[in-house]
C-alpha cells in the first residue's frame, strides 16, 4: 500500500494560533514576567555556573582539612599527634584532603576557643582529638552544634559522658567515634582485678587535675565494688593524695586505687613508701598515670605497682601512644576513601536539594563532605562495617549504656611493673 502524504496544517487554524500568541506575548503581564522574571532568572543561573566555578577556584577551599588536636607540650601526646597527622594521599569528590596539627595544651578554655574557630572554618572536614576527657567534654558540643556537625575521632578520651545524652526515642548515631574503651570498662576491669587479689579494704583517690576524668572513674570504681564485691570495704575516698594522719595505722587498707595524673601518682607512691613498717598497700593506677616519665622518675617507688591501660603492655612498650595515632590515621583514611567512592549518593541522601543545586552550579562545599562523612559513619555502625587497616581491624559499635560509638571489643589491660618493665598481668 503506498505511503500516505503527511497531513498539512490547516492555514486558518495556524494563523489563529499565531495571532493569539502574538496578542498574548504583547500583553503587559507576559512582557513584565519575561523582562523582569524569566530573562533575569536565566541570566542568574547561567552566570551562577560561571561565577560558581570561578568562586571555587579563587575563594572556595583548595583542600579539605583533617585537624589533629592535642597537647603538644606533652611528649607522648606529641608522638601520637605526629602519627595521626601523617599526610593523606586521598580526596573527596575531587578535592584533596590534607592534615593539620593544632595544640590545645590540654587547657579547656584554650580548646574551647580553638573549637569555635575550627567549627566555622570553610575547609575543616573532621577533627581527631582532643585526648583529654575534661577538654573534649567542653568542645564536643561546639562540633556537634555546627551546621553541619564536624565529625570527630576521639583518641585517648575515656569518660563515657562526653556528649549530652540522647532522648530515649532518639536513635541517631552522632558522628563521634571513640578508639579507647570507656571508664565504665576501666572500673569493671580494675575492680575485678582487685577482688581477684583478695583485697579486704580499699582507699579510692581521685586526682583534681583532670576532674571530668578522675571523678567519674573513681565513682564508677566505687559503684562496681559495692554492686559486685560486697566483701571489699571502701575505707576512704578522697579528692587528693595527701595521707591523713590516721590513714594506715587506723584504717589498715591493703589496696589503693588512684584515678589521675602520673605526677600526683608518683607523689602518692613516695608517701606510701615512707609509711613505717614492712607491709605496704598494693597500688593500682588508672590509665591517666601511664606515662614514660612515671617510669623514668619512679625508680624503685614504682616496683610492683599495677596499672590499667587500653593497650597491651607489649604495644605500649614498643610504640607508646604512637599506635593510637597510627590507628586514628588508618581509621580516617578508610572513612575518607569510602566516602569518596560513594560520595554522590551519600551527599544526595544527606542534603538532596542543596547538594543537587550546588552540583549543578559547579560548587563544592565542605558542608556536603561533612554530611556525607556523618552519613557513612552511621552506616558503618549500623552495618558493622570493618574500618581501618586493610585487614579490617577496627569495627565501631554503639555502647548500650551511653549510646556513644566505641571501638568493638575494646577493653582495658592490667600491667605490673617488674624490674622497670611493664609486664602484662591480664
Amino acid at each position: 500500500m503506498p505511503d500516505q502524504p503527511a497531513p498539512t496544517p490547516d492555514p486558518v487554524q495556524t494563523s489563529t494560533l499565531r495571532k493569539l500568541w502574538g496578542q498574548l506575548s504583547q500583553s503587559w503581564p507576559v512582557r513584565f514576567a519575561t523582562q523582569f522574571v524569566i530573562l533575569p532568572l536565566i541570566g542568574v543561573l547561567v552566570s551562577g555556573i560561571v561565577i560558581g566555578r570561578l568562586a571555587d577556584g579563587f575563594f572556595g577551599p583548595k583542600n579539605y582539612v583533617v585537624v589533629v588536636v592535642g597537647d603538644e607540650s606533652d611528649p607522648a601526646a606529641r608522638r601520637m599527634l605526629a602519627a595521626a597527622a601523617r599526610p593523606l594521599s586521598l580526596e573527596i569528590d575531587g578535592v584533596q584532603v590534607k592534615t593539620e596539627t593544632r595544640s590545645d595544651l590540654a587547657d579547656p578554655d584554650k580548646a574551647y576557643t580553638l573549637a569555635q574557630e575550627l567549627a566555622l572554618r570553610p575547609d575543616v572536614l573532621m577533627v581527631v582529638g582532643h585526648g583529654s576527657s575534661s577538654v573534649s567534654m567542653r568542645v564536643l558540643p561546639i562540633y556537634m552544634q555546627a551546621d553541619p556537625p564536624v565529625p570527630v575521632i576521639l583518641t585517648t578520651d575515656t569518660n563515657p559522658g562526653l556528649l549530652p545524652p540522647l532522648a530515649l526515642d532518639d536513635d541517631r548515631i552522632r558522628p563521634v567515634f571513640r578508639l579507647f574503651p570507656t571508664d565504665d570498662n576501666q572500673a569493671e576491669v580494675g575492680a575485678r582485678f582487685v577482688a581477684s587479689r583478695r583485697a579486704s579494704s580499699v582507699w579510692i583517690i581521685e586526682d583534681a587535675g583532670n576532674p571530668t576524668y578522675s571523678h567519674y572513674l573513681a565513682r564508677a570504681f566505687l559503684n562496681v565494688l559495692y554492686e559486685k564485691y560486697g566483701s571489699i570495704n571502701v575505707v576512704l575516698w578522697s579528692s587528693n593524695s595527701s595521707l591523713p594522719p590516721y590513714a594506715f595505722d587506723r584504717l589498715g587498707f591493703d589496696w589503693v586505687f588512684f584515678a589521675g595524673d602520673w605526677r600526683n601518682a608518683l607523689i602518692l607512691l613516695r608517701q606510701l613508701q615512707a609509711i613505717p613498717g614492712k607491709k605496704k598497700p598494693s597500688v593500682l593506677l588508672s590509665d591517666g598515670a601511664v606515662d614514660g616519665r612515671l617510669k623514668f622518675f619512679g625508680g624503685e617507688n614504682l616496683e610492683g605497682v599495677y596499672l590499667l591501660h587500653p593497650l597491651s603492655a607489649d604495644q605500649f612498650s614498643r610504640n607508646g601512644n604512637t599506635v593510637v595515632g597510627e590507628e586514628a590515621h588508618s581509621l580516617v583514611s578508610s572513612l575518607i576513601d569510602a566516602v569518596d567512592r560513594d560520595f554522590g549518593r551519600l551527599a544526595t541522601e544527606s542534603a538532596p536539594t542543596g547538594y543537587r543545586l550546588r552540583k549543578w552550579l559547579g560548587l563544592r562545599r565542605v558542608s556536603d563532605a561533612r554530611r556525607a562523612m556523618s552519613r557513612y559513619m552511621a552506616r558503618a555502625v549500623n552495618n558493622g562495617l570493618a574500618l581501618g587497616s586493610a585487614d579490617g581491624t577496627i569495627t565501631m559499635e554503639k555502647d548500650t549504656k551511653t549510646r556513644s560509638v566505641v571501638r568493638k571489643n575494646a577493653s582495658f589491660h592490667v600491667w605490673r611493673v617488674e624490674q622497670g618493665r611493664f609486664i602484662e598481668v591480664e
